[in-house]
């Protein structure tokens, strides 16, 4: 057997791979575009971290405007304003102006009347057209007893002098309390009305004049006997 070593390496120290194996053109276009991504890539970062900056930036302002919103300023104390005390003025004129005469027309029941004594109540007979006058120290009050007619009331507590018209027959109860007058006006011949006391002085004086001779003729009587 015939045994042969070749050494393969260069002679000369100038001697490179490239050169043995240059490179082909797919590999270049390869290389290209590495470079190309790389380059990208180092762009978006710059840009993404550049964002983020100005993210920040923005955040950190948004804050301090928010902050200052809540600041407590502080206020001054508000000025006491006094005001002199108003005037007093005398009401009781004013007041007797809003003091109306109470005034209530009602027919109460046989039970109703019974129990108010109505019907032991002294009698009047008043006949055409009369007046009465009632105040807050001399009330009135009138129980018609038979006959008809209509009753005008006149409120003079009222600075208006409100009047008030009404009919009334037999069973109407009437009771007027403070300033006011009433002007009556029979229908027919007469009309009988109840009071609870004697305020007609003059039928008071003859009842009383009648039962002054009555008592008399009897003592003549009984003395001459």
């Amino acid at each position: 057997f015939d045994i042969r070593v070749v050494n393969l390496r260069p002679a000369t120290s100038g001697f490179s791979y490239a050169k043995l194996y240059p490179p082909t053109h797919k590999h270049a276009e390869e290389t290209t575009e590495s470079t190309n991504d790389y380059t990208q890539r180092e762009n978006n970062k710059r840009k993404e971290s550049s964002m983020k900056h100005s993210s920040s930036l923005t955040l950190f302002f948004l804050t301090v405007s928010q902050a200052s919103c809540f600041v407590i300023k502080p206020q001054k104390a508000p000025i006491a304003i006094f005001s002199p005390p108003l005037p007093i003025y005398p009401t009781h004129s004013k007041t007797k102006k809003l003091q109306m005469a109470e005034i209530s027309i009602t027919t109460p029941s046989s039970d109703e009347a019974s129990n108010m004594g109505i019907r032991e109540w002294p009698q009047q007979s008043k006949k055409n057209s009369w007046s009465e006058t009632s105040s807050s120290d001399k009330p009135l009050t009138r129980y018609i007893l038979d006959g008809k007619g209509t009753l005008e009331i006149t409120d003079n507590d009222d600075g208006n002098n409100l009047k008030k018209n009404t009919s009334v027959s037999p069973g109407t109860l009437i009771e007027v309390s403070g300033d006011a007058t009433l002007n009556w006006n029979a229908d027919g011949d007469e009309m009988i009305i109840l009071t609870p006391g004697f305020e007609d002085t003059s039928a008071f004086a003859g009842v009383a004049l009648a039962a002054l001779i009555l008592f008399s003729a009897l003592i003549t009587g009984v003395g001459g006997g």
